[in-house]
């Protein structure tokens, strides 16, 4: 591999490493226990999105739609 296409991949490789790196914003996590009553984080939301975008409304209608699953947010990044 010459040195400029190994640098490419090297570059490209730590980008990815960062990528999940802990939000420093106030956020919100979803939270949820799956159909087998596993724990799993759903995704990251952001404050505005959950407290004036009606996500929170969103999670409510997949718990009604999905009742084998239970979601909740945690609020996070604060």
């Amino acid at each position: 591999m010459s040195g400029s296409l190994l640098r490419l991949a090297l570059v490209g490789w730590t980008g990815s490493a960062f990528a999940g790196e802990k939000r420093a914003d106030t956020h919100y996590v979803v939270m949820c226990y799956d159909p087998t009553g596993t724990l799993v984080q759903a995704e990251s939301v952001d404050a505005h999105a959950m407290e004036q975008g009606g996500k929170a409304h969103a999670i409510d209608l997949f718990n009604a739609h999905h009742p084998d699953w239970y979601c909740w947010p945690t609020l996070a990044g604060h």
